[in-house]
């Protein structure tokens, strides 16, 4: 199994000493054997002086970067019951504790300690990323209505989405200096999932036909066509059977999406099997590029169109794949359990392929994750009792897009990676989420987040 490297967090206690919290494989490249040698000198020295709380905390945290959970959980409660009023202490438990599946007391322990001005506010960054939610995030769709699915426009001054405003959902282009939001579709059907072409000129997105909406399926989508500025629509991609999901190429020549068509079975639409195919906005032609007997979604495209990224349930879970557009060969980039995750969906990927934001789902909930394949490092980057789905890269603004329920109905949410979170967002966060754990809350996913649709 690939080894993934969670992104480290380093704490510093009142005292002299440092601690890393970090993720479970600890610094990429670093040698066992020098794991193992520090954490028997820690040992040796805690044994020597088993009243020091600094050296215990230090103990905790080698064993957490061994994955040593147990121990590392055992030597946090020993500090502790030593120093009560270490907030760095109280932290580090918690901390344990959580990573133990102690929720509800690793989240107390966390959100006293953060309220205690005694910790070291230069940290919160640290504690923030080691539970993840390392940078600030703020809700910028405005109004009682929904808003869903944001997708940016090349340059960063438009932000595309679709909304609830006249009653069902259409398609709005948000201008981001003004904040005004312009309907660009209107009509009876749901249309959905909206996207830039590469030159910020046209937006390709899904209408559900009235008739299977009403019925209250997924029902049969096509994909439509529509200039940023106004005019006429045009259909692109229509068939009997279900497409959605659609992303230009690079070059805007061509449009990927992902359809049912192939499947002949007489089965329920929702037991179909989706594939991904491509269209040739020229030439007016539909080429399938899979052909598996599991579902594959969510293309994206990236190295000049020269790999697609996407998802598909293969092994029984939605992981991340990657196929060579030239060769139409497939290979594995990231499975769900190698993330410790259930399923991954919904991907966005920068041009160059260096970093990957997706949709990551534990226990029925969603968050959002950023994975680099390059050090295959993997950082959870929101943390709420909600439903966070469909991240999409904003380069002009080095942020990413994504739409959540946290405040009731959806809205529309960035997650500023230029500006690190401070104590009062985090604790916020961590209080709402305690407050939900110890009430029980369930969250529910969109109604489009049948499982078939997990990965995208």
């Amino acid at each position: 199994m690939t080894r993934i490297r969670m992104i480290p967090t380093i704490l510093v206690t009142t005292t002299v000493f440092l601690f890393l919290w970090g993720g479970c494989a600890g610094k990429r490249g670093a040698k066992p054997e020098l794991e193992a040698e520090g954490l028997r000198q820690l040992k040796k020295q805690v044994q020597k002086a088993p009243q020091d709380v600094g050296l215990r905390l230090q103990l905790a945290e080698a064993y957490l970067r061994a994955d040593s959970v147990t121990a590392a959980l055992g030597e946090a409660q020993k500090a502790f019951v030593l120093d009560s009023s270490s907030a760095v202490a109280r932290a580090l438990l918690g901390v344990c504790e959580l990573r133990a599946g102690k929720e509800e007391s690793g989240l107390r322990h966390v959100v006293v300690a953060l309220a205690d001005p005694s910790f070291p506010r230069e940290r919160v960054q640290e504690l923030g990323r080691e539970l993840g939610h390392p940078f600030h995030i703020e809700r910028i769709s405005t109004g009682q209505a929904s808003a869903a699915f944001p997708y940016p426009s090349p340059d960063g001054k438009k932000i595309a989405f679709q909304g609830t405003e006249g009653g069902n959902w259409d398609v709005y282009v948000l201008d981001v200096e003004t904040g005004e939001a312009r309907r660009l579709t209107d009509s009876e059907d749901a249309e959905e999932n909206p996207t830039f072409s590469p030159n910020g000129k046209v937006i390709a997105y899904t209408r559900a036909r009235t008739a299977s909406a009403a019925a209250g399926q997924l029902g049969q989508r096509d994909i439509y066509l529509a200039p940023v500025d106004g005019g006429s629509q045009m259909v692109a991609v229509t068939d009997s059977a279900d497409d959605w999901y659609p992303r230009f190429s690079r070059d805007g020549k061509k449009l990927y999406f992902v359809s049912e068509r192939d499947d002949q079975r007489p089965v329920p639409a929702t037991d179909k099997l989706s594939d991904i195919y491509v269209l040739d906005l020229t030439k007016k032609a539909v080429v399938r590029l899979t052909n598996n007997d599991y579902d594959d979604n969510a293309p994206n495209p990236f190295k000049r169109d020269r790999m697609l990224l996407y998802t598909a349930n293969k092994n029984g879970r939605y992981d991340l794949f990657v196929l060579d557009l030239h060769k139409l060969q497939s290979s594995s980039l990231l499975t769900a359990a190698e993330a410790g995750l259930e399923d991954i969906g919904s991907p966005s990927v920068t041009p160059d392929g260096a970093e990957i934001a997706f949709v990551g789902t534990r226990a029925g909930n969603y968050d959002i994750y950023i994975y680099s394949p390059g050090d295959q490092s993997l950082q959870r980057l929101t943390r709420a009792a909600a439903v966070d789905h469909a991240p999409v890269f904003d380069t002009a603004h080095n942020r990413i897009l994504f739409h959540s329920n946290r405040s009731g109905n959806f809205g529309i949410y960035v997650v500023d990676l230029s500006k690190p979170v401070d104590r009062e967002e985090l604790l916020g966060v961590l209080q709402e989420e305690l407050a939900s754990v110890k009430e029980g809350d369930l969250f529910q996913g969109p109604e489009s987040s049948h499982r078939r649709n997990v990965g995208g």
